[in-house]
C-alpha cells in the first residue's frame, strides 16, 4: 500500500517552521559575530546544502525528515506539525544551546559608553539616535535609546546593530525566509546583509527618552 499523501498545507507549515528555526539559530549566531550561514544550519540538521537549498525553495519535507529536524534543533517530537502564534517567530521558541550575549561591559566599551549605564540597570546601555531612519516608529534624531543587550532579538524588535563598523537602528524582520532590517522612513532602505557577512546585534532597544521642550 503507498504511503498517505501529506496535506499540502501540512507541508507548507513544516517548512514555514523550519525557517523558523533557521531564523532562531542565525541570530544566535549573528550574536556572536558568527555569520550563520546556510551550510552550518545544514550541517546542524545533517543535511547536505544543496538539500537544505531545495527545502528553502519549497522541497517538501516528510516526516521522517522533520522529525530528524526536530531532533537536531532540540525541540519535541511534532513540533514542526504545530501552528504557532506569529508569522515567522512562533511562539515557543526553542532555545539553542552554546550561545550567550556579549557581555553589557564589552558592548558599552565598544561603543564608547562605559561611563554611562541605563537607568534600568547595568545590563541596560544608554544610545543616542543619530539620524531618523526610524521616525515613524517615534525614534527621532537626538532621543536617548535604552538598549538591552541581554534580550535575543525577534521579528519585529528594534535593534542596535553593527554593519561595516557603524551602529545603526533599525526593525528586525523576516521576509520570504530572510532576515532584513527596516527603516522607519521612506527615505532608508531595506539592508539585507550579504550571506557570510557577521552581522552582530548588539541589543533590543526597550525605551525611547526624549525631551518635550
Amino acid at each position: 500500500m503507498p504511503p498517505k499523501p501529506i496535506p499540502p498545507e501540512l507541508l507548507a507549515l513544516r517548512r514555514h517552521n523550519v525557517m523558523a528555526l533557521f531564523l532562531r539559530w542565525r541570530l544566535h549566531e549573528i550574536a556572536q559575530g558568527l555569520p550563520g550561514e546556510d551550510r552550518a544550519f545544514a550541517a546542524r540538521l545533517g543535511i547536505t546544502g544543496a538539500q537544505w537549498s531545495r527545502v528553502k525553495s519549497g522541497t517538501p519535507v516528510g516526516s521522517k525528515l522533520a522529525r530528524q529536524f526536530e531532533q537536531a534543533c532540540e525541540v519535541d517530537p511534532g513540533w514542526l506539525d504545530q501552528a504557532h502564534d506569529q508569522p515567522g517567530a512562533p511562539a515557543a521558541w526553542p532555545d539553542i544551546p552554546g550561545s550567550e550575549p556579549a557581555s553589557p561591559a564589552a558592548l558599552a566599551s565598544a561603543l564608547g559608553l562605559s561611563a554611562q549605564a541605563g537607568p534600568d540597570g547595568p545590563t541596560t546601555l544608554l544610545v543616542r539616535a543619530d539620524d531618523d531612519s526610524m521616525r515613524d516608529l517615534g525614534i527621532l534624531d537626538g532621543n536617548l535609546l535604552l538598549v538591552d543587550p541581554a534580550l535575543v532579538a525577534e521579528p519585529g524588535d528594534i535593534v542596535l546593530v553593527r554593519l561595516d563598523d557603524e551602529y545603526r537602528i533599525r526593525q528586525l524582520c523576516l521576509q520570504d525566509g530572510q532576515l532584513r532590517l527596516l527603516a522607519a522612513n521612506p527615505a532608508f532602505a531595506a539592508i539585507v546583509p550579504p550571506e557570510g557577512q557577521p552581522w552582530p546585534i548588539w541589543g533590543v532597544v526597550t525605551s525611547v527618552i526624549r525631551r518635550l521642550r
